[in-house]
């Protein structure tokens, strides 16, 4: 446990508390911290044997989330909490089903704008799997993002521009996927994305923001807060080669994205497109495509609810084997996962928060919450089945 302790820098995930808190005679702020989060759920999915589908019903634990974080700061200037040069690194490991390394990194930051990461972490794709996964609308991330690269090993210079008015990222990554040794093709996977918040935005992306968001911070004096607006465009590329030489794959992706906060309204959504090219002519390229539009709604000038309660809905589709690009590729059933399909949720999140958990000057929607959706699941190239999901989620953190 000791080992984990050591430097070790604030995850993107983190909720973290703070475990040692001081300066040096060279930074500072030098901080140690732990932190994580559980995902605990019931799920019962429809059965459909003839489908060959077998359904779901039970107890499950989403995510369970071990990250220790460490900061060394040169000097504070309220803007994330540093400036000048420093250097942060961070652990996460998710326990579920088994232990496994999440992100390992290390970070150098020689101004806002101009910083280094380097290690095992989320390559900068799309906005929906950069969130962190205590901070989604739902625990299920969508299935846009499991058609471009997430975590990898590499380098990547990012950075951001005022109060995150500009926010830009580019790296170079094995592009083999976590906790892989070495890069086995000698191929490397590029990927890049840029946003821009006219309006400003804040540091640690979320998908769902409080009534009171403001830039003045979470850590602002009591009543300090004012409602702000805020959206943000982004845009990302990435280029991939894997396999070896004659049998090699090479994928591209491009995409876009947008999100927007007022007061009670938190609306987001993101396209994607691409296609995967097979060194080998007797195997079919195919393209793929994506696209997700989700809103959290809290029911305003209602008192506490306003607050804690929101209505949550999702529409989401997707096509993991294009036809318009790969032509006719028959399908082996209905479970075919290169079958198209469009996914609508809907339900109902309770964010607990002050005063039942946290502190009044400091919210934190995602600290305690707990939500209830019903997911209908719609097959489009007529291979329907029964899929439909109702899900009780919760989330702690800590």
């Amino acid at each position: 446990m000791l080992a984990l302790l050591l430097p070790l820098a604030l995850s993107p995930d983190a909720r973290a508390a703070k475990v040692y808190s001081g300066s040096t005679e060279t930074f500072d702020e030098v901080g140690f911290q732990v932190g994580g989060y559980l995902q605990p759920r019931f799920q019962w999915e429809q059965e459909d044997t003839a489908a060959g589908h077998e359904g779901d019903l039970g107890f499950a634990i989403r995510r369970a989330r071990f990250e220790t974080s460490a900061s060394f700061v040169r000097s504070a200037d309220g803007v994330d909490g540093w400036k000048g040069p420093s250097l942060a690194s961070g652990l996460t490991f998710e326990l579920m089903p088994e232990a496994k390394l999440q992100d390992a990194w290390v970070d150098l930051r020689l101004f806002h704008p101009l910083q280094l990461r380097l290690g095992q972490f989320k390559a900068p794709t799309t906005r929906n799997q950069l969130v962190s996964t205590s901070a989604v609308l739902f625990q299920d991330l969508s299935a846009l993002a499991d058609l471009a690269p997430q975590r990898d090993m590499g380098a990547q210079l990012m950075g951001f521009v005022g109060r995150h008015h500009l926010d830009y990222a580019v790296g170079v990554f094995n592009g083999e996927g976590t906790n892989r040794l070495s890069n086995v093709n000698d191929q490397f996977l590029v990927a890049g994305r840029a946003s821009v918040s006219p309006l400003g935005a804040p540091s640690r992306v979320s998908e769902i923001l409080p009534q009171g968001w403001s830039l003045l911070g979470k850590d602002a004096p009591m009543g300090a807060y004012d409602p702000q607006a805020t959206f943000t465009l982004g845009g990302m590329g990435f280029r991939n080669v894997l396999g070896a030489e004659g049998t090699a794959e090479g994928t591209w992706g491009v995409g876009a994205d947008a999100f927007f906060h007022y007061r009670w309204v938190n609306l987001s959504g993101e396209w994607l497109m691409g296609a995967v090219d097979w060194e080998d002519a007797a195997i079919a390229d195919y393209g793929f495509t994506g696209w997700y539009a989700q809103a959290a709604i809290f029911p305003p000038m209602v008192p506490w609810a306003q607050d804690h309660l929101a209505v949550i809905a999702r529409v989401q589709q997707h096509d993991a084997l294009d036809p318009d690009v790969a032509g006719s590729v028959p399908l082996v059933g209905p479970t075919d996962e290169a079958q198209a399909a469009r996914e609508i949720t809907a339900g109902l999140a309770v964010f607990a928060g002050a005063p039942w958990f946290g502190k009044a000057d400091k919210p934190d929607l995602h600290a305690v919450r707990a939500q209830v959706q019903w997911s209908m699941r719609q097959e489009l190239e007529d291979l329907g089945y029964d899929n439909d999901e109702l899900l009780l989620a919760t989330q702690l953190s800590f």
